[in-house]
């Protein structure tokens, strides 16, 4: 351990303390890949599961797939842990174009598939509801629809909005997905 002191006057370095017992050991050379320096996460590495993700693929099998193309684990820096850790903090992140990319992903699904339907408001610029149904939940309303249960008690998702999914029974007794839609608020409109 070294203790320095800057003095202003002369703007020199002058050590004042040294405690000898206080020295670490340096890395050997099969544990310097586990540094936090060696292990920092590259651009490509970054891109690679952000890319995965985008084929429903997790973080830990993105980095089991990048190792297994480099050769092996121990020719990889990072950890499976370091690209959970990635995707964590990546995820985390709203940022100001999160609502247009959710309508845009809804929008490109609709010319898509054409029995696909969804609509979404918006409150100034931010989005305030959303609904959507595909082909398979309309097939299940023409042939379920006799009593329809809308839950709107999921309120855990980063943006505060309420999931509501619109369900049905079918005949063996499970329930299916009949539709689903985000609502900023509960509040009905009136109509004049």
């Amino acid at each position: 351990m070294i203790g320095v002191h800057r003095d202003i006057q002369t703007e020199r370095y002058c050590i004042y303390k040294f405690v000898e017992e206080h020295n670490h050991k340096q890395s050997e050379n099969d544990d310097i890949f586990f540094t936090p320096h060696k292990r920092r996460l590259n651009i490509t590495y970054k891109l690679f599961i952000v890319k995965a993700s985008k084929i429903n693929i997790r973080a830990i099998e993105a980095h089991t797939l990048k190792s297994t193309r480099v050769g092996g684990y121990g020719k990889i820096r990072p950890t499976s842990v370091d690209s959970d850790n990635f995707w964590r903090d990546y995820i985390s992140i709203v940022g100001p174009t999160d609502e247009q990319c959710i309508v845009d992903t809804l929008l490109c699904r609709r010319d898509t598939y054409p029995n696909f339907y969804f609509k979404y408001k918006q409150k100034g610029k931010a989005l305030s509801g959303i609904l959507w149904v595909d082909e398979t939940a309309k097939e299940y309303y023409s042939k379920f629809c006799d009593v329809i249960s809308i839950d709107a008690t999921y309120r855990s998702n980063k943006y505060k909005m309420i999931f509501v999914p619109f369900t049905a029974i079918n005949n063996h007794e499970k329930s299916v997905n009949v539709g689903a839609a985000l609502l900023a608020d509960e509040k009905v409109e009136r109509c004049p």
